[in-house]
């Protein structure tokens, strides 16, 4: 089964969303819903997506719930490595 979601620069979402706060709060609840105890999953992000990912990961983690068997980001650097003002709207 794959659950897909919008990016948020391109959904009917797009006013809600202008940091990463916003990013968690839209999408953090619609991941975790996603997300059952007995069943394995992984989260793959592609580009801006791999920054919603590593998003998600801390929110599940926080949450204490189950976390992915694999984290797959694709065309995106480590988030760790992004210059802070390339994402500033999104800090």
């Amino acid at each position: 089964e794959v659950c897909c979601f919008d990016a948020p620069s391109r959904c009917e979402q797009r006013e809600r969303i202008s940091n990463w706060q916003d990013v968690r709060d839209v999408y953090g609840p619609v991941v975790a819903a996603e997300v059952h105890k007995d069943i394995p999953y992984l989260i793959l992000g592609h580009s801006f997506g791999s920054l919603v990912g590593w998003v998600m990961m801390q929110y599940l983690r926080e949450k204490g719930l189950p976390m992915p068997v694999a984290f797959m980001p694709t065309a995106s650097r480590s988030p760790t490595t992004h210059e802070p003002q390339q994402y500033e709207e999104y800090s």
